[in-house]
C-alpha cells in the first residue's frame, strides 16, 4: 500500500535548464530520412556528480515529457556508477529510463515517504490509463532501509519494467501499481522486504512485493480514485527473495475483476507469508514457478468480506464516473484460471496472518448476508462468490500441510499433480481438499503420497463428477474419503497402505454412478467402506487384496444398488459385509481367503446374492444373520471353506 506521498521540494527542473547545459546532455538526434525518429539524452557522469543524481536524472526526464511522442520516444540513458537519490524521479509518457549498470541508493534522510520512480506528478489527478508507453530497464533501486515503497506504476497503459533490481524497503511495498492496462515486469530481481509488525500495526497492507492494488486513498494516496481495471499484466523470469509475498493484491472493487493476469517462469524462495496470492483475478495463468520456503505457494481468492470496495465509493471520492455495478452479480462459471507446472515447497507458519500452510489454495465466499467493513463502511452484498472454471495441473508439491485446497469452488479440474506430504500423520491435513459447496470438479491422474489425513477428502455439500486413476500411497486415515458430499464416479485408482479405508463413503454421501476399477492394496480396515446412511450405485470391477478388516463392508442404514464383480483376496474379516444396510443386488464376485465368512449379511436386506465364488474361507462361504427378509441365494460357488457354505 501506499505510504506518505512524496513532495518535489526542489521545484520541476525545465527543459529550458536542460536545454542550456550543452556539455552536460548530449541529444542524438537520428538521421532525419530515417523511418524512426527516437531520441536519446544521456545523463553523464559528471553532471551527476555536479548536480546530483535526482537534478541531473529529472532534468532530462522533464525534457522527455514535453517532447516525446508515440512516433518520437524518448530514451532517458544514464551513465553507470553508484549514486544517491533524495528525491522521486516522475517518469512520463513515451519514455524509456535506461539505468544499466546503474544503482541508485535513497539517502538517508529523503523527502518523507520517498518514493525512487514514480510515474507522473507527485499529486496525479489524472484519470483512465492517462500515461503511456513507458520503460524502465535495468540497475539497482536501493530503498536503503527506508519505509515507502519503491517504485509506483498507476494510470498507466504499457508500462515495462525489466532487468531491475529493487532491494531494501522497511514496512511498505517494492514495487506497486493500480489502474494498469499492459504491465510488464520481466527479469527482475525483488528482495530484501522487511516488515515489522511490532512497530506499525497499519502494515499488514503492505506485505507484497509487487502489490497489484485499487485507486482508493485508504489504499493508495495521491491518486485520483477510481474504479479502473488492472488488466493484462505479465510477472515473467523474475526472482523473490526474503519478502512477505511475492506478487499479490488483497483489495479489489466489487463486479471489477483484475483481468488477464499472467504469471510465469519466476522464482520465489524465503517467503514469509505466500509466494502469489490474488484477490478476484480472472482469465489467470500462473505456471513454470518455483516456490521453496514458503508457507503457502499460491493462493487466489474472490471477493472477501473484507478489503472489498463499491466502485461508487471511488466515483463520490474521485468524480469519475463508474459502469460498474455496487450489485451483486453471478460469477462466471467459466473464469479461466489455470495453475499449472508449477514446483511448489512449502512448509512452516505465515508470520503475519493465521493462514493455514498450503501449496494451492483456491477460495471463494458464499456470504449469507450483506457485509458492512468497519474500516469505510461499505457494503458488501450477500451472494455467493464462487471460483469456477480453473484447471490445477501437472504441479509437483512438497507440503507439510493440505496439498490442494478448494472453499466453495466449482467446474474445477485437479489433474496430474504430484503430492508428497511432510507433516505428521494422524493430523487434519490432506492431499486434496474440496470443502464447503466445491461442486463439479474432477479430480483425475493425480499422485499423492503420505497424505497426514486424507489422500483425497471431498466434504461439506461437495461434488466431484469424477474421481479417476489417482495414485494414493500410505494416506494416514482414508485414501479416499467422500463425507457429507457427493462424487459421480470414482474409478481406477490405485491406493495403498491407507491407516483406515482405501474408499470410505461416509455421512449422507452418496456416489451418484460407480465406484469401479479401482486396486486397493494392504489397506488398515475396509477396502471400500459405505456408512451412515451414505448411498452407492453400484461398487463393480474393484481389485481389493488383504484389507485388514473387510473388504466391502456397509453399514448404518446405508444403500448399494449393486455390489458386482469385484476381485477380493486375503481380507483379515469378510470379504463383502453388509450390516444394518440395503444391497439389492451381490452378484459376480470373486473372494479368496477370507478370514471369516466371504459374504456375511447381518440385519439387513440383501435380495440378490448371485453366482458369486468364494474359496478358502476360515468359516462359512455366505453367512446370513438377524435378517427379516432372507436374501435369493442362487449359482454361487463356494469351496474350502472350513465351516461350511452357508450358515442362516
Amino acid at each position: 500500500m501506499s505510504q506518505k506521498t512524496s513532495l518535489n521540494f526542489f521545484g520541476k527542473i525545465t527543459a529550458v535548464t536542460l536545454l542550456s547545459a550543452a556539455a552536460v546532455f548530449s541529444l542524438n538526434v537520428k538521421d532525419a530520412k530515417a523511418e524512426t525518429s527516437s531520441q536519446t539524452i544521456n545523463v553523464s557522469s559528471s553532471d551527476i556528480e555536479d548536480r546530483g543524481a535526482y537534478r541531473a536524472i529529472q532534468a532530462a526526464l522533464n525534457q522527455a515529457e514535453e517532447e516525446a511522442t508515440s512516433q518520437t520516444p524518448y530514451r532517458v540513458v544514464v551513465a553507470p556508477g553508484n549514486y544517491e537519490l533524495n528525491s522521486t524521479l516522475r517518469v512520463y509518457s513515451n519514455t524509456d529510463l535506461v539505468l544499466d549498470g546503474v544503482t541508485l541508493q535513497e539517502s538517508k534522510e529523503p523527502e518523507s515517504g520517498t518514493n525512487m520512480i514514480k510515474v507522473g506528478d507527485s499529486y496525479d489527478q489524472n484519470s483512465g490509463y492517462y500515461y503511456k508507453n513507458i520503460t524502465v530497464e535495468g540497475g539497482t533501486l536501493d530503498k536503503n532501509g527506508s519505509n515507502a515503497t519503491a517504485l509506483k506504476a498507476v494510470h498507466v497503459e504499457n508500462f515495462t519494467l525489466k532487468n531491475m533490481t529493487i532491494e531494501n524497503t522497511y514496512n511498505s511495498h517494492l514495487m506497486e501499481t493500480a489502474g494498469v492496462n499492459g504491465l510488464n515486469i520481466n527479469s527482475c530481481t525483488f528482495k530484501n522486504q522487511t516488515i515489522d509488525l511490532s512497530n506499525n500495526s497499519d502494515i499488514e497492507n503492505s506485505y507484497e512485493a509487487i502489490q497489484l492494488d485499487i485507486l482508493i486513498p485508504e489504499h493508495l494516496q495521491g491518486y485520483l480514485p477510481e474504479a479502473l481495471q488492472t488488466k493484462n499484466v505479465q510477472i515473467t523470469n523474475c526472482t523473490f527473495d526474503s519478502v512477505p509475498r511475492g506478487v499479490g493484491s488483497h483489495t479489489t472493487f466489487l463486479n471489477v475483476p483484475f483481468d488477464n493476469i499472467q504469471i510465469k517462469n519466476n522464482t520465489f524462495t524465503n517467503m514469509g507469508s505466500c509466494a502469489i496470492e490474488g484477490m478476484n483475478w480472472i482469465n489467470c495463468t500462473i505456471s513454470g514457478n518455483t516456490i521453496s520456503n514458503s508457507p503457502r505457494g499460491i493462493a487466489l481468492y474472490s471477493v472477501r468480506d473484507f478489503n472489498t470496495y463499491l466502485p461508487s465509493s471511488a466515483s463520490k471520492e474521485g468524480g469519475v464516473a463508474s459502469s460498474y455495478s455496487d450489485k451483486y452479480k453471478k460469477p462466471s462459471t467459466k473464469q479461466n484460471i489455470t495453475i499449472s507446472g508449477n514446483i511448489i515447497s512449502s512448509s512452516g507458519k505465515d508470520k503475519y496472518a493465521p493462514y493455514d500452510p498450503l501449496g494451492i489454495l483456491l477460495e471463494g465466499v458464499n456470504l449469507k448476508k450483506s457485509v458492512t467493513n468497519p474500516n469505510h463502511g461499505d457494503v458488501v452484498p450477500r451472494g455467493n462468490y464462487f471460483i469456477s472454471g480453473a484447471t490445477i495441473t501437472r504441479n509437483t508439491i512438497t507440503s507439510d500441510s493440505h496439498g490442494i485446497k478448494l472453499i466453495d469452488a466449482k467446474n474445477s479440474t485437479i489433474s496430474s499433480n504430484k503430492i508428497t506430504c511432510t507433516a505428521k500423520k494422524g493430523s487434519n491435513l490432506h492431499g486434496i481438499l474440496l470443502i464447503k459447496e466445491s461442486t463439479s470438479n474432477n479430480i483425475n491422474n493425480n499422485t499423492i503420497k503420505n497424505a497426514p489425513s486424507n489422500g483425497i477428502y471431498v466434504n461439506t455439500k461437495s461434488s466431484a463428477s469424477s474421481i479417476n486413476s489417482n495414485t494414493i500411497k500410505s494416506a494416514g486415515k482414508y485414501g479416499i474419503d467422500v463425507e457429507g458430499a457427493s462424487a459421480s464416479t470414482i474409478s481406477s485408482n490405485k491406493i495403498s497402505n491407507s491407516k483406515s479405508n482405501g474408499i470410505f463413503i461416509f455421512n449422507g454421501s452418496n456416489v451418484k454412478k460407480t465406484i469401479k476399477s479401482n486396486t486397493i492394496k494392504s489397506v488398515g480396515k475396509y477396502g471400500i467402506g459405505v456408512d451412515t446412511k451414505a448411498k452407492v450405485t453400484t461398487i463393480e470391477k474393484n481389485n481389493i487384496s488383504s484389507p485388514k478388516a473387510s473388504g466391502i463392508y456397509v453399514r448404518n442404514k446405508s444403500v448399494v444398488k449393486n455390489i458386482k464383480s469385484n476381485t477380493i483376496s486375503s481380507p483379515k474379516k469378510y470379504g463383502i459385509g453388509l450390516d444394518h444396510a440395503t444391497v439389492n443386488l451381490i452378484q459376480s464376485n470373486k473372494i479368496t481367503k477370507p478370514s471369516q465368512n466371504g459374504i456375511n449379511v447381518y440385519v439387513s436386506t440383501a435380495k440378490k446374492i448371485y453366482s458369486n465364488k468364494i474359496s478358502k474361507g476360515k468359516k462359512f462361504g455366505i453367512g446370513i444373520y438377524s435378517c427379516k427378509h432372507k436374501p435369493k441365494l442362487k449359482k454361487n460357488s463356494i469351496k474350502s471353506c472350513k465351516k461350511g457354505k452357508i450358515e442362516k
